[in-house]
């Protein structure tokens, strides 16, 4: 996963967050007071809108940008969840539907639907099912998803009624290649841990007090800005340790 979009859950980032060149406005009615949206300074022709976005836009400004509202383990997606989430409904504009992350995935059981545009597989998450999920327009990525490893899942929890039945379903938005430094940092803050407070780092220190550990909160380490912010500096870290 490339971490950012915005700081904290809510708006756990996973992307980096796109610059604009100039204010954006839109208008109410058929043009008007002027054409529906504009974008900074006004350029004739193709060749100097690509001259101007060259000079204002950098390559991480062009990343699709997902945001995600929390972190869940795979354990709590459960139906009374779904329904939770149901209730926020109806979902538009101005009501996004809610978008979950489950860090550090396995994908199991893949297959296309749909004539090949769509999969579909379980989610396994530190040893334990997490449920079925549907990628809508992901049917090219079979063979990247069939590699091993682990991923990171955004997704919005629905209920799905099939055949009379009623379960969780995981409509997945995006799947992340899991941080490769992750574990090395996850086994670096458990040492941290142990080692007991005296000795905490700043680092280690700003961590566990953002995650609340030491008043015995449980939560993911990506819920942490610092440790999101770390795993972008992993040879730092290994020189650091």
């Amino acid at each position: 996963m490339a971490p950012g979009d915005e700081d904290a859950v809510p708006g756990l980032p996973v992307s980096g967050p796109p610059s604009r060149p100039g204010p954006v406005h839109r208008d109410v009615g058929p043009f008007a007071h002027g054409p529906p949206l504009s974008m900074g300074p006004q350029v004739g022709t193709d060749s100097t809108r690509a001259s101007y976005c060259d000079e204002v836009l950098a390559d991480e400004d062009l990343q699709p940008v997902t945001r995600v509202d929390a972190v869940v383990p795979g354990w709590k997606l459960n139906l009374a969840l779904a329904a939770e989430l149901g209730r926020l409904a109806p979902f538009g504009i101005g009501n996004p539907g809610v978008v979950l992350l489950a860090d550090g995935c396995e994908l199991t059981e893949l297959g296309t639907v749909g004539d090949g545009k769509h999969l579909r597989f379980r989610v396994r998450q530190r040893g334990q099912d997490a449920g079925s999920a549907i990628a809508f327009g992901l049917g090219r990525q079979l063979d990247r998803m069939s590699r091993p490893g682990r991923y990171d899942v955004a997704f919005r929890l629905q209920e799905n009624r099939w055949n009379g039945t009623v379960a969780p379903q995981l409509v997945v938005r995006r799947v992340f290649d899991a941080a490769a430094g992750f574990d090395e940092l996850r086994d670096w803050l458990a040492g941290q841990w142990r080692a007991g407070e005296d000795k905490w780092t700043p680092d280690a220190r700003a961590i566990f007090s953002e995650l609340e550990l030491v008043e015995g909160a449980k939560r993911s380490l990506l819920e942490s800005p610092t440790f999101r912010a770390l795993l972008e500096q992993r040879p730092v870290l290994a020189a650091a340790a």
